[in-house]
């Protein structure tokens, strides 16, 4: 790039991956060819257990970009209110806070229900309260953009897998930010990688380690010009062999944003960690 930095479109486009990695956090929590015994792999939550995560997302841009470094840090508990037929309602409160250098944090707090099968197929999402209640509109578009999103990603194979065999999630996602439209086109790839103890906040969990391996392009338009969005994420989660809940998750992200010529690269790092688990 040039002495003068990166154009004013791109700047708009990164800030759209921002807002897409957001969403897009949940896209590798689930995800396997070999032989062996196959594995079934499901979620087998009871009524009133309840889950806490610190989930952290850490965004590094070019220094040219003379965007400073940001890091979002939640808290989301998943309490389990009914089970029926293999079918779980759960509701989440997140506490949410966003630091970007320089300034002062900015908090948040969603609370919201939803449905999910034994599977991750999620539906239903309803939100309840936010607070500030300003932030009410967007995160009813998020509500309409994660059901769309969760529908295909958030799930684990319908069949037994052995261990090393390899499942596919195709993704085609339409997403709007800011009123700017685009598509995310690919596929997520897991399998499970073996059977290890893993100590988190919560306690040491008997687990799944599941490898993760996803390539998503996206398109859309910025003033007048073209722009290119390609992902990719090479991660890992462990998932408790019980219950099927994520006890920890590391996704690196890997962002090329190309326009008018010019292309950018970014990082985003996402971590989830199970902190604290109350048996029902």
């Amino acid at each position: 790039m040039g002495e003068k930095g990166v154009s004013s479109a791109v700047v708009i486009v990164i800030v759209i991956v921002i807002a897409i990695a957001g969403v897009g956090s949940y896209l590798l929590l689930k995800g396997g060819e070999g032989e062996g015994d196959a594995y079934e792999l499901s979620y087998s939550f009871q009524p009133g257990e309840s889950y806490v995560y610190d989930q952290r997302m850490e965004f590094e841009f070019p220094e040219d970009l003379g965007i400073p470094p940001v890091e979002v840090s939640s808290i989301v508990t998943q309490d389990v209110l009914e089970v029926v037929d293999n079918e779980f309602e759960i509701r989440s409160l997140m506490t949410m806070q966003t630091t970007i250098s320089g300034e002062a944090p900015q908090t948040g707090t969603v609370a919201m229900t939803y449905r999910m099968t034994n599977k991750g197929v999620r539906y239903g999402l309803e939100i309840e309260n936010v607070e500030p209640p300003g932030l009410w509109a967007s995160m009813e578009q998020m509500r309409e953009q994660q059901e769309s999103y969760l529908e295909t990603i958030n799930q684990y194979p319908t069949d037994p897998v052995p261990v090393g065999r390899k499942w596919s999630i195709p993704i085609d996602f339409q997403f709007e930010q800011a009123g700017i439209p685009m598509t995310l086109v690919g596929e997520a790839r897991s399998s499970i990688a073996g059977r290890e103890n893993m100590t988190v906040g919560a306690g040491t969990f008997d687990c799944w380690r599941l490898v993760h391996k996803m390539s998503v392009t996206g398109e859309a338009e910025v003033m007048g010009q073209k722009i290119t969005v390609t992902m990719s994420v090479d991660g890992t989660s462990w998932i408790d062999l019980q219950s099927g809940a994520q006890t920890k998750v590391n996704l690196p992200m890997s962002f090329k944003v190309k326009v008018a010529g010019e292309e950018v690269k970014l990082s985003i790092n996402i971590t989830i960690e199970l902190i604290e688990y109350q048996a029902p």
